[in-house]
């Protein structure tokens, strides 16, 4: 089924919708304040919606996308999210297996990670054995798999980036494929941190091989541009470490790096000699010094910005306090 027909609403799922709008006419609100202000009426209809059918409505109506992302529901999302990992303490806990829950991030919020692990699951479900669809079939999963990860997924980047490397092998050199690649390597960068730059530098490195084919009417010395790179995204994933705890867990699932890189990485030592083993001498020691220089920027850049978000989600928090204590504000009993 196409993404489009898949996320078309079921007479239902349209019911839902108008249910939410209704009693938010009911509540007086006003669109302009939805990112600011829920009535606990709004929060409750919304809530008692299946998590399925509400994605599907947030994901075509912008409103409801907007009131689901309200500081309101931070909380019950974080739950969601945490109860979505593939073994969470609660009633369903297997005992037999490792605890594992999904942990908020500081670089989205939950209710998209929920968004995007749910457009990636349907696509496991109904695109089982990739390799073996037909080509119809295979453009049909790649629209599911750009959506989850425009959403922020870092299963289905991982899958996009796996398939494009694979794609270059079997065909000409594409340049347009290679920016593309980088693209969503570096989305995975920007929102998961170590894993994402070990992500970014795992795909600059295996896109170096091409690097000459595609990119020599350039620059002087393509390869060397993309081993750099890919060693300056090594160096700020190791400098992210410690920061990365809530990524790490959710984009390994709970998984040591030595774990989930099926033993390639051991330690950073081991995969800074790696790199410079596959670069075949185009990594020096000018290079080195330069590839420190720019990942300790980067990674004070990045602190920078995470902080600069950190006071936008507390200056919302305060004014939707300041709301619901104003004199002025509707009455106690329709917030929480």
């Amino acid at each position: 089924m196409k993404l489009a027909e898949f996320l078309t609403l079921s007479g239902e799922e349209e019911k839902a919708y108008q249910a939410i709008l209704l009693v938010k006419r009911e509540s007086k609100e006003e669109e302009k304040s939805a990112e600011l202000s829920v009535s606990k009426p709004v929060f409750n209809c919304i809530i008692g919606i299946d998590l399925a059918v509400l994605i599907k409505i947030a994901l075509k109506y912008p409103l409801i996308n907007a009131l689901c992302e309200s500081p309101q529901f931070a909380l019950h999302w974080q739950e969601q999210w945490r109860q979505s990992g593939l073994n969470p303490p609660g009633e369903f806990h297997r005992s037999e297996l490792p605890t594992h829950e999904y942990a908020p991030m500081p670089t989205i919020s939950c209710f998209q990670l929920l968004q995007g692990l749910y457009i990636y699951k349907t696509y496991r479900k109904r695109y089982a054995g990739f390799d073996k669809l037909t080509p119809a079939l295979q453009e049909e999963a790649r629209e599911y798999l750009e959506l989850s990860s425009k959403l922020g997924c870092f299963f289905a980047i991982n899958v996009l980036c796996k398939q494009g490397l694979e794609r270059l092998e079997e065909a000409k050199p594409d340049r347009q494929l290679v920016f593309q690649m980088l693209d969503l390597a570096k989305k995975a960068a920007d929102l998961y941190w170590t894993p994402g730059y070990l992500l970014l530098s795992t795909v600059t490195q295996e896109l170096s091989l091409y690097a000459d084919a595609l990119f020599k009417d350039k620059y002087l010395l393509p390869q060397q541009i993309f081993f750099r790179d890919a060693l300056v995204a090594l160096k700020v994933a190791q400098k992210l470490e410690k920061d990365s705890e809530a990524m790490l867990n959710n984009a390994y699932q709970g998984k040591t790096l030595e774990q989930a890189s099926q033993g390639a990485i051991r330690s950073w030592l081991q995969a800074n000699v790696r790199l410079k083993n596959f670069s075949n001498g185009f990594i020096d020691d000018m290079i080195e010094w330069d590839a420190e220089k720019t990942a300790r920027v980067r990674v004070e850049q990045i602190k920078a910005q995470y902080l600069k978000a950190v006071k936008r989600i507390e200056e919302a928090r305060q004014k939707v306090l300041a709301a619901e204590s104003s004199p002025f504000s509707a009455s106690p009993d329709s917030y929480f």
